[in-house]
């Protein structure tokens, strides 16, 4: 590769990186230790940091990142949001946690870093604490000026969509729904981040919690219209309509088995539409209303068997 001798180290250190010759920059500078003038040089520590991160080399993330903590304390706050970026790509979620937290101690309203912290904690199944760091960062995109939040919109947009989810989580499904309206109205530009399907199923699952199986029933086969592979969709389908307990003489609990039979011309479907429900239990007064609405897209059809 041609460099120039006139290019700075941290320059042609940062070349290789984005042409993806990794291996060799850090063959390149294997040796480097405090002895060295190069350690000094912040430009060149922070691109060998970022090539450690993408070689996967965990304790070498967390020193050279350390280094520039170091030589510009003044960032503190992005470098260490970068070391638990490295860990929740990792999907080492306390880990990530951790390095968030420090990130925060300097830099307390870090919107991407409140988003990633909430996003980890959902993922170790905290959503309390989850909701309240999204809402955090929500807030803080509200505070921000004009030129912030168009930088922010994405990173907003995301924040929002798992607070509502979060909030579901917690049974605060009056702020899920306010949370995901917002998230509605925001994500309306050309370029969509949540795709309208998923933001759907998510408005349909706080339907399931809050006891309204019609709504959520029609915005998951809105859902299915606009993606008919997704797996998330067809698995919140399998858990329509909701339980009912039933007891036998004997005191045991029965099922009313339900098979949703979904009819389509699609190739995809031919062949695998038999079984999507399974096991279900169906109050006999929500047989018409379900069956009206999918009587109503020529692709579904909901099926009743005769034995009970």
């Amino acid at each position: 590769m041609d460099t120039s001798p006139k290019d700075s180290a941290a320059k042609q250190a940062k070349r290789l990186r984005e042409t993806g010759s990794i291996q060799q920059l850090l063959e390149t500078y294997r040796s480097i230790n405090e002895t060295d003038a190069t350690w000094s040089d912040h430009e060149l520590i922070l691109e060998l940091a970022r090539a450690h991160s993408l070689a996967g080399n965990e304790k070498e993330v967390e020193r050279f990142f350390a280094r520039c903590v170091e030589l510009n304390p003044r960032r503190a706050a992005l470098y260490h949001c970068q070391v638990g970026w490295f860990y929740q790509r990792r999907k080492r979620w306390a880990r990530a946690i951790d390095w968030y937290e420090s990130s925060l101690k300097t830099f307390p309203n870090y919107h991407l870093c409140l988003f990633r912290r909430g996003y980890c904690l959902e993922r170790l199944h905290r959503p309390r604490d989850a909701a309240e760091s999204l809402q955090r960062a929500a807030d803080t995109y509200d505070a921000s000026s004009t030129e912030q939040q168009q930088r922010s919109r994405g990173i907003q947009i995301q924040a929002l969509f798992h607070l509502s989810r979060n909030l579901r989580e917690i049974d605060n499904l009056d702020e899920a729904r306010k949370a995901l309206q917002v998230c509605d109205e925001l994500d309306c530009g050309p370029d969509v981040i949540i795709r309208h399907e998923h933001r759907l199923a998510s408005r349909a699952e706080i339907s399931i919690s809050a006891g309204s199986p019609e709504n959520a029933l029609k915005d998951l086969l809105a859902a299915c219209q606009l993606d008919t592979k997704s797996p998330v969709i067809w698995e919140r389908l399998e858990r329509m309509p909701p339980w009912e307990k039933r007891t036998t003489p004997k005191g045991l609990y029965c099922a009313r088995p339900v098979s949703l039979a979904v009819r389509s011309h699609s190739s995809h479907w031919r062949g695998i539409t038999e079984k999507i429900v399974a096991t279900a239990k169906v109050p006999k007064s929500w047989r018409s209303p379900y069956g009206n609405i999918l009587a109503a897209n020529s692709k579904f059809d909901l099926r009743w068997p005769a034995s009970t």
